[in-house]
């Protein structure tokens, strides 16, 4: 059934409920990841940082990030469940290896290596 046909059958189900176009719901979903992976990448870079500045700076993109995943799960009702944000160690571990494979964060480096 295509997305017009399950939302006028949706509409005869729940007559003044209109589920809409599927194609937004993709849209939020692929917002919300987004901002989901960002929010990884930086708590993964600022656990990694060697300098006050550099851990200022990804403190701040990713409290940034926390702050639009909030903003999405308000507006969007997407309650994402905890362990999807909080991952495990052993998930930080397996996507930091391989989110920052190569990239080496010294005291001499800047965050624009990131």
């Amino acid at each position: 059934m295509g997305s017009a046909s399950c939302a006028a059958a949706s509409s005869r189900s729940f007559p003044g409920r209109d589920l809409g176009d599927s194609m937004r719901f993709r849209a939020i979903r692929d917002a919300v990841q987004f901002e989901l992976d960002s929010f990884h990448f930086y708590k993964l870079a600022r656990d990694k940082a060697r300098t006050p500045e550099q851990r200022a700076v990804l403190e701040g993109l990713y409290e940034a990030e926390l702050d639009h995943l909030h903003e999405l799960e308000e507006k969007y009702h997407a309650h994402l469940d905890r362990s999807v944000v909080e991952l495990s160690s052993d998930e930080q571990t397996l996507l930091s290896n391989w989110l920052f494979r190569g990239i080496q964060l010294t005291e001499d480096s800047g965050v624009i290596e990131l």
